[in-house]
C-alpha cells in the first residue's frame, strides 16, 4: 500500500496549503462548511490519487489504511464519506475532467514540439 502513502502524502500537503490560506489549525476546520472545504481540496489533487482514493472506498479498504493516515488526512477521508452519501461533488465527473486536461495538454505539448522541429528546418 505504498502508493496510498503517495496519495495521503498529497492530501496533507493540500490540506496543510487550505490552513495555512485561511491561517488556522486543523481544530478550527470545523468551523467551515465541510463542503467546501472538502470541494477546494479534491479540485487539487492529482488525478492518479484521486483514482487511487476512490479505490480505497470502491474496494471498501478504508479501515485497512486507516493507520497511514494522519489527522488531516482522517478529515479528509471523512469529508470524502459524507460526500458519497451526499454527492456534492461527482469525483468520476472530476477524474474524466482532469484526465481529458492531462491528454489535451500532453497534445498541445506534441503539436507544439512538431512546430518547433519544423521552424528550426
Amino acid at each position: 500500500m505504498s502508493e496510498c502513502k503517495v496519495a495521503f502524502q498529497e492530501v496533507e500537503m493540500r490540506m496543510d496549503e487550505l490552513m495555512d490560506k485561511l491561517s488556522i489549525k486543523l481544530e478550527d476546520m470545523s468551523s467551515y462548511p465541510a463542503e467546501d472545504m472538502f470541494r477546494i481540496v479534491v479540485k487539487e489533487i492529482e488525478v492518479e490519487n484521486l483514482k487511487l482514493l476512490t479505490s480505497i472506498f470502491n474496494k471498501n479498504e478504508l479501515q485497512a489504511v486507516s493507520e497511514q493516515m494522519s489527522p488531516a488526512v482522517s478529515k479528509f477521508m471523512l469529508w470524502w464519506d459524507e460526500n458519497l452519501c451526499f454527492g456534492n461533488v461527482d469525483i468520476s465527473a472530476l477524474i474524466a475532467r482532469k484526465e481529458q486536461m492531462l491528454i489535451l495538454n500532453s497534445v498541445t505539448d506534441v503539436l507544439t514540439d512538431d512546430d518547433a522541429t519544423r521552424h528550426r528546418i
